[in-house]
């Protein structure tokens, strides 16, 4: 058994809660789920532990696939999701809309019978992943599908269907996001089934808004913006809670890992380039914001561990500016929510700590103390679980469980 440090409480019976796997059977959030979510019952337990009601109001600032904000809204409690990924704000705004169940299948009905009955003539995508994740008999039926969803008008049930056609067209995808990475099959389907596959997703999801829409509908506010939780807007307003999960420090990049997505819906490469240079520094090629970082230094604990990554013998030297840039990042954000916050806010930060090169970077204790520095208080924090390392990490360095934590924090100026 392991000796929970100085400030946390052992929750370690809910480490399931911090898995994506529970999503991927609930309602509603299976229609989009990331790698390394947490799950929704995490959510309840920290809204229960807060006792928070339809008079408070949440924000998530890294929204991803919007399970807290769907949470939120099956409560009746206000929320705001904000993401820089145009995927994660498409996916949460679709999950927290309002529907006419009938009303979708009737436009489902309408798309289907708009799409040519033989595969038509289309110019090859310009990516040259694009050309590699799609078969040349697979290719004109993903992009006339594509063509069909995007024309529907109603802004909701566009929504709604590109989901679905999301979801669909990784089932007929040579690239599978496998964890952190994407990942190469050499399976080569078709995509002549393609239509049937998003009959099968469409059918769930709107069983699924059937099933909802059967409970009491609630009365607030809910809405999912695109942002960088670095330079929230002040349109934003004021919150009671803030519960989110930064993206951990692992190297993991999503503008990859949701490469196909975003080149199919949202950007070109060099758009794909551009935002991945703009993201949170969790991996390796993003690039520091142009602002000033008035009033942060590194704690000195965070101070002692980069000078060991600075001697350690890691197999690329942009982790080193990558962990720095990390907390700097998270100062960033701590400090700027401050004026989105309720006196009596309380914050809650899902984070992992990771190992690089047998060096261990204790995320929860290094984010707790810049947020005291920035005037918050420290609260006692969850540990929900003990992660293992890569089998390059253990194979070289051994095996150092790694704390998943939920760093509380409250807002008393």
């Amino acid at each position: 058994m392991i000796r929970s440090p100085k400030g946390y409480v052992d929750k370690t019976d809910s480490g399931w809660m911090a898995k994506p796997a529970p999503l991927l059977q609930a309602p509603v959030h299976r229609w989009f789920a990331f790698p390394h979510s947490y799950s929704a019952a995490l959510v309840e337990k920290i809204i229960d532990a807060w006792d928070l009601g339809p008079a408070d109001r949440v924000l998530d600032p890294f929204v991803g696939a919007g399970t807290t904000v769907v949470v939120a809204k099956g409560h009746g409690i206000p929320a705001i999701g904000m993401d820089s990924s145009p995927l994660s704000v498409l996916v949460s705004r679709a999950k927290i809309a309002d529907y006419d169940p009938d009303g979708l299948a009737g436009e489902w009905s309408r798309v289907r019978t708009s799409m040519p009955k033989s595969a038509p003539r289309v110019p090859p995508h310009e990516s040259p992943l694009i050309k590699r994740a799609f078969t040349r008999t697979a290719w004109p039926w993903v992009v006339a599908l594509r063509d069909a969803v995007l024309s529907v008008r109603s802004q909701t049930n566009r929504d709604f269907l590109s989901v679905a056609y999301l979801r669909v067209m990784r089932e007929v995808c040579r690239a599978v996001s496998d964890g952190g990475w994407l990942r190469w099959t050499r399976r080569r389907p078709s995509g002549h089934d393609l239509l049937q596959r998003m009959d099968r997703v469409v059918g769930m999801m709107i069983a699924d808004v059937r099933s909802r829409s059967k409970q009491a509908r609630a009365e607030g506010g809910w809405e999912v913006v695109q942002g960088d939780a670095r330079f929230p807007p002040e349109s934003l307003g004021k919150f009671s809670a803030v519960i989110c999960s930064p993206p951990y420090p692992n190297r993991h990049d999503y503008s990859r890992v949701f490469a196909p997505e975003l080149l199919l819906t949202f950007c070109d490469e060099d758009g794909l380039k551009q935002s991945r240079y703009a993201s949170f520094r969790s991996h390796v090629e993003a690039r520091p914001p142009n602002v000033p970082l008035n009033g942060y230094s590194p704690p000195s604990r965070l101070a002692r561990t980069l000078r060991r990554l600075e001697k350690a013998p890691l197999t690329d030297r942009r982790v080193l500016p990558m962990i720095a840039g990390y907390f700097q990042d998270s100062f960033l954000v701590l400090k700027a929510l401050r004026g989105h916050l309720r006196k009596g806010s309380r914050l809650a930060f899902v984070v992992g700590n990771v190992r690089h090169a047998g060096v261990m970077v204790e995320v929860d204790e290094y984010l707790a103390e810049i947020a005291e520095r920035l005037g918050y208080r420290r609260e006692p924090s969850w540990i929900i679980r003990y992660r293992g390392n890569s089998a390059q990490q253990m194979e070289r360095f051994g095996r150092s469980p790694a704390r998943e934590s939920v760093v509380m924090l409250k807002w008393e100026p």
